[in-house]
């Protein structure tokens, strides 16, 4: 889980526009909303009806443009919930100060497949489906309880629960690793979950959207908590007994004569201690 989310926030974003000239604008607008201004205001899409999109293209240059598709989705974590890809052949004159597109969407499925605040865009494709330009904007979907991603979400909220509980007993029954960074590691894994259902939780509560500066926040301040709290616990008793008090059998010194372990890493009985039992007597083992 901690690969998978280091991949997820390491994972670049599209640069909006990246392929257009500069002597080429354009804007969009969703169900009368422009998305360049919806940095307060979510465009709200509702399951089951048609969603007015407009682009609006003003070409400077020489050259005509040519529009084959324009999609519109969106994607949470880097994971696309729901993506509608329309052809729609848009051509732009050389010159052209305002060609207008408009085409509507059907969102039949869209109830099965989100609900919540979701970072979305809407994309202008070449031929190849390749992005010419992008522009990212709030959606506010009004999805079912059932839709994929709140599968996810509880899916994600299961795994942590179990993860959590399985090193909080590991902790309270000293079963966690002597070495306090793999002790870190265990815990860092739980917290990190905890990071992806506040994600989802802030999401689907409508609260904030998961842009990629929150999520990427979340995540990492989850992991980092979680490692520090595994870090700083205290060392399992079973410490003492199999490495005499040593975090971990690798810092016995050779010479320290306290006792030997197996190659399991497991404490084997010292000559003093075996005649300590053969005979009833106690004898003091050597501190480090």
């Amino acid at each position: 889980m901690v690969a998978v989310a280091m991949a997820l926030v390491l994972t670049p974003g599209v640069a909006s526009g990246a392929d257009l000239p500069d002597n080429i604008s354009w804007t969009a607008t969703v169900n009368g909303v422009n998305v360049d201004r919806t940095n307060r205001e979510a465009v709200r899409l509702e399951p089951g009806e048609r969603a007015q999109v407009a682009v609006v293209v003003q070409n400077r240059g020489n050259e005509p443009l040519s529009i084959p598709y324009v999609r519109l989705e969106g994607s949470v974590l880097g994971l696309s919930f729901y993506v509608f890809t329309t052809r729609v052949d848009f051509e732009v004159p050389a010159g052209a100060k305002a060609e207008r597109l408009e085409y509507e969407i059907d969102l039949l499925d869209l109830g099965d497949q989100a609900r919540g605040l979701i970072p979305s865009r809407v994309v202008l494709l070449d031929e190849d489906g390749n992005d010419l330009a992008a522009q990212a904007f709030r959606v506010d979907v009004r999805g079912d309880l059932t839709s994929v991603y709140m599968v996810f979400g509880l899916a994600v909220g299961a795994l942590t629960l179990l993860l959590l509980g399985a090193a909080l007993w590991r902790l309270s029954t000293g079963r966690l690793h002597p070495n306090r960074w793999r002790r870190g590691l265990t815990m860092a894994a739980p917290g990190l979950g905890l990071g992806f259902v506040l994600t989802f939780s802030l999401s689907v509560l409508r609260i904030a959207s998961p842009q990629g500066r929150l999520w990427a926040i979340l995540l990492l301040v989850g992991a980092a908590v979680g490692f520090a709290a595994g870090y700083l616990s205290p060392n399992p008793d079973a410490s003492d007994e199999r490495y005499g008090g040593y975090e971990d059998a690798d810092e016995i010194p050779e010479d320290s004569g306290n006792f030997v372990v197996d190659q399991g890493g497991q404490r084997l009985p010292t000559q003093r201690e075996s005649e300590a039992r053969a005979g009833n007597r106690t004898w003091p083992l050597s501190g480090r």
